[in-house]
């Protein structure tokens, strides 16, 4: 968390502080909280990014919006929980860490499939990535940041247009 501001900081710890005590997990969020997670992370996306001197494009057209589709195969899902268990980094700290470089985070639930969907849109207009949007989807709100996670850094290596296609609907 070395490139947060000391009020970032104290969010995100609180964060973590509702996941560790196994809040974040328990229940099905109300909307409410839903939304004011994303009020929250739209609050470190504007101050983080802006901070930084990344150049972030604010008015967005979302039509053109490129979604980055693709779930993680059998052995990709064998080598994300082997990644997942052994890696040592934790992924909240990691995906604040994108935030913070220009990329817009949402989180929604999916009633129908009853999931978490975690997203990234990317707005930095230097970004190999700029325009578009790759999500994970799990039964946890972590575990959906962590496919997520694992999926920009292990699966493509940062660079979104690496993604596989696949038709499996895991990750």
């Amino acid at each position: 968390m070395g490139s947060l501001l000391p009020l970032e900081k104290h969010w995100v710890q609180t964060i973590l502080s509702l996941r560790n005590q196994g809040v974040l997990g328990m229940y099905v969020p109300h909307k409410q909280f839903i939304d004011q997670f994303n009020n929250f992370t739209f609050y470190l996306e504007m101050n983080m990014a802006h901070k930084k001197g990344t150049s972030v494009k604010t008015n967005i057209n979302w039509q053109d919006i490129q979604f980055v589709d693709f779930r993680l195969s059998g052995d990709m899902q064998l080598s994300f929980e082997e990644w997942h268990e052994n890696a040592g980094i934790d992924v909240v700290v990691e995906l604040f860490d994108l935030v913070g470089m220009g990329y817009k985070l949402s989180v929604t639930y999916d009633l129908a499939n009853n999931c978490y969907i975690v997203s990234l849109t990317c707005r930095d207009e230097n970004s190999v990535n700029f325009m578009k949007c790759m999500s994970g989807r799990a039964d946890e709100p972590e575990q959906a940041i962590a496919v997520l996670v694992f999926k920009h850094m292990v699966v493509c290596g940062g660079d979104w247009s690496k993604a596989p296609r696949s038709v499996q609907n895991f990750g």
